[in-house]
């Protein structure tokens, strides 16, 4: 009887509470849910060809009325050059592109409100992309340039120190913290390395960082597949073992360094960054355990730039990975158009679709001046560019020799599409290339599983 009353308890009060779980239970879907879609599903036109896309929004499942839209349109990178209001009939609004007057891209961001919540996106659709081409001019010495940047680097040993972080390992990896010296004047690359357990011979894989100079961190995941696996933090003497507090010191050398001696050819910051990420490839070909053959580079943003001209600079790299990267056709926002991170010579260097309030902090000392901004002297602005042309990653995709995949999205604000494009437009037929046109400075898993698969292929 009393297991009975139990029961009947127990009954009542799951009774009681279903209807509780049920009132407050997780949607399976938003609210409010739409598309933007381009009447080209390809995102593809030819210059001076009518665009439209077509925005469809729905609130709990039924079509949005009388609801504005509104639509701000320009060419990729530029500020907005038209504005304009329209409503959704049936869930459903039409928004007319402008053509671009040369061939590239042209952006259009769209906003709407339902229940005082506003929804935004944006799209960028492509005109005659494949007419798009670079601003950028080799320099006549340009080979000799680096060939030269690359003897001094390689006159100085590498003295490698490596301490294995048992923190990090696990029992089919093995992972070191490393040390180098990768230029002169005592120039020490950090990074961490991770590799099978097994004795053998493997593939070595480097993997330069994205922009920033924050500090990086290990990853076994390569190394599980069967890689040496190498990533670094690019900047001198910043070894991100150090506590939080000590980094934190140290990486204020390297505030704004992408702007650092930009007026120089011979002491831009970068330099010294090429050179050791060739070394770094130096120091993975001395390994024991490397097979003697095999030798990759990949990364996004600044890590893609730098995996196309560590491929370029040092003969020993076997393909490169690239996605969206960064310091691609710069020179043109000197041409009215679109270049790649760091946006030097644009209106807008935060990469916004219009003109907002210009960052007027006070620079590191050392750093120069912000060539970036518009205020900047034409005079400035010509040694900057004298510079550039040696640094940019057009002039080393012209002397890649090794087999390269490469992925970007058309929605990108931080890396164009139309540098992207004016890099792809001069790769030779054999490059594997994967667009995502609605991914921006991101990539997709299924992207990435592909330059996976890309990747193990070209292993020989």
């Amino acid at each position: 009887m009393k297991t009975f009353s139990r029961i009947l308890v127990t009954l009542s009060a799951l009774a009681m509470t279903l209807p509780a779980a049920a009132q407050f239970s997780t949607p399976g879907r938003r609210y409010v849910e739409y598309l933007v879609v381009p009447s080209h599903h390809d995102f593809v036109y030819e210059l001076g060809e009518p665009a439209v896309v077509r925005v469809e929004a729905m609130a709990g499942g039924l079509p949005v009325d009388g609801v504005q839209l509104w639509v701000e349109q320009g060419d990729d990178q530029m500020p907005v050059s038209s504005r304009d209001t329209l409503v959704f009939h049936d869930g459903v609004a039409y928004v007319p592109v402008l053509s671009t007057a040369q061939p590239g891209f042209r952006f259009c961001n769209i906003a709407f409100e339902v229940g005082g919540q506003r929804y935004t996106d944006a799209i960028k659709l492509a005109f005659s992309p494949d007419k798009i081409q670079t601003c950028t001019t080799m320099p006549d010495d340009f080979r000799e340039f680096w060939k030269g940047v690359l003897a001094e680097a390689e006159a100085v040993p590498l003295n490698p120190q490596l301490t294995e972080l048992p923190q990090y390992s696990n029992e089919k990896v093995v992972v070191y913290h490393v040390c180098l010296t990768t230029g002169p004047g005592g120039r020490t690359t950090y990074g961490y390395m991770a590799m099978p357990r097994a004795e053998g011979r493997y593939p070595v894989l480097f993997s330069p960082p994205g922009a920033g100079n924050n500090k990086v961190f290990p990853s076994t995941n390569y190394a599980e597949q069967g890689y040496i696996y190498f990533n670094i933090n690019i900047h001198d003497g910043h070894d991100s073992s150090l506590p939080d507090e000590e980094y934190n010191r140290i990486r204020a050398a390297s505030e704004s360094y992408q702007q650092m001696r930009l007026d120089s050819r011979d002491d831009f910051y970068y330099k010294g960054v090429y050179a050791a990420c060739s070394r770094c490839i130096d120091f993975l070909c001395s390994l024991d355990n490397w097979d003697g053959r095999n030798v990759g580079v990949n990364g996004g943003s600044q890590g893609g730039m730098l995996s196309i001209i560590t491929a370029a600079l040092n003969p020993k790299v076997t393909f490169s990975t690239a996605f969206y990267p960064a310091m691609t056709d710069v020179l043109g926002f000197l041409h009215g158009r679109g270049g790649g991170w760091p946006r030097y010579f644009s209106q807008n260097p935060q990469g916004l679709p219009s003109v907002a309030e210009r960052d007027t902090r006070p620079l590191p000392a050392g750093v120069g001046p912000i060539i970036a901004y518009p205020d900047a002297s034409a005079e400035d602005k010509a040694k900057a560019a004298a510079t550039l042309v040696y640094y940019d990653v057009i002039n080393f995709a012209r002397i890649l020799k090794c087999p390269l995949f490469l992925s970007y999205g058309y929605a990108d604000v931080s890396c164009c599409p139309t540098a992207a494009t004016a890099l792809r437009n001069l790769l030779p037929a054999s490059a594997e290339v994967v667009i995502t046109p609605r991914s921006a400075h991101w990539r997709y898993s299924e992207t990435n599983d592909k330059a996976m698969a890309w990747q193990k292929a070209q292993l020989k």
